[in-house]
């Protein structure tokens, strides 16, 4: 395998990534003439549009979120606008834009109702950070950009079925859902305590890595909390999660953290053949 450069860091996406796609993985971010990463599409738009009627509701210090924001995309200009369409310019394509607004706000106005169910308080909005996961193997470099800090733990917003002609589904095990406004008994296999990633894999490894990134001691157990919103052609349904990053769950993220940065740098892990490498990758937009 030719290598042009290293990755600076992991993030949950990028290990997604490396786990699920390497090919894809190598010819974006390793590979010299590497290829451009993947354009994100209307629902990303509109999950940005979202997130920033959130973080307008929920910042405490708008100024600090902004500066985050602006460093993050390249110091994109934002002068002269207000929070919102500070926001907008920096998260979402332009192509997209007036779409996304609509979209954004129909899908605020679902979630502020929701709330009166269960009212939120956020200790922070937006938190970007690199650091270090000082594994029993290796070092790992990190970053991670969170969404919202409740409780002093990591909190999310997802929302899924933009789009879609039958609309998105809700993973099992939510502890509240509010359908058509009213408010519905828990799920099932929901249970006080229950580990996250007993509703998602990628979820849970994606907050135990924002814990970390937050302060919490390796393998001490932490809450984590996502608010999904579901998008059908029935109207929208908000589910609330709140699970346990458990000390076994998170053993099994450093490990993942760990095989993954070893294997990066010993450069091994694809044929050392840049055609058969694409032809991976180009199996990998199917199965992937």
């Amino acid at each position: 395998m030719q290598i042009a450069k290293f990755p600076a860091y992991l993030s949950p996406s990028s290990l997604n990534a490396f786990e699920k796609m390497p090919a894809t993985f190598y010819l974006q971010r390793m590979a010299p003439d590497p290829w451009p990463y993947s354009k994100s599409g209307v629902a990303a738009a509109v999950g940005s549009a979202f997130d920033a009627q959130c973080k307008v509701k929920f910042a405490k210090d708008r100024a600090r979120v902004l500066d985050t924001l602006s460093k993050g995309h390249g110091w994109k200009d934002v002068t002269g606008l207000d929070f919102y369409d500070a926001l907008i310019k920096l998260n979402v394509a332009e192509e997209f834009e007036q779409e996304a607004r609509a979209a954004g706000a129909m899908l605020w106005q679902t979630y502020e109702k929701a709330l009166a169910w269960q009212p939120l308080v956020l200790d922070d909005v937006e938190v970007w950070h690199n650091f270090i996961l000082f594994g029993p193997r290796i070092n790992v470099p990190l970053f991670m950009k969170l969404d919202g800090v409740h409780k002093t733990c990591p909190m999310d917003w997802k929302t899924t079925g933009y789009g879609r002609a039958t609309g998105g589904s809700l993973k099992p095990g939510y502890r509240t859902l509010i359908d058509k406004g009213l408010l519905s008994k828990p799920h099932k296999l929901f249970r006080e305590g229950m580990g996250f990633d007993e509703f998602n894999e990628q979820w849970a490894t994606q907050m135990c890595i924002y814990g970390w990134g937050l302060g919490k001691p390796l393998y001490k157990p932490f809450d984590a909390y996502i608010h999904a919103l579901c998008i059908r052609p029935t109207g929208v349904r908000v589910a609330f999660y709140v699970g346990v990053i458990t000390e076994a769950f998170q053993r099994q993220v450093v490990k993942r953290l760990e095989d993954a940065w070893i294997a990066i740098h010993e450069a091994k892990f694809l044929p050392d053949n840049r055609i058969a490498i694409e032809l991976m990758a180009e199996g990998e937009k199917f199965y992937g």
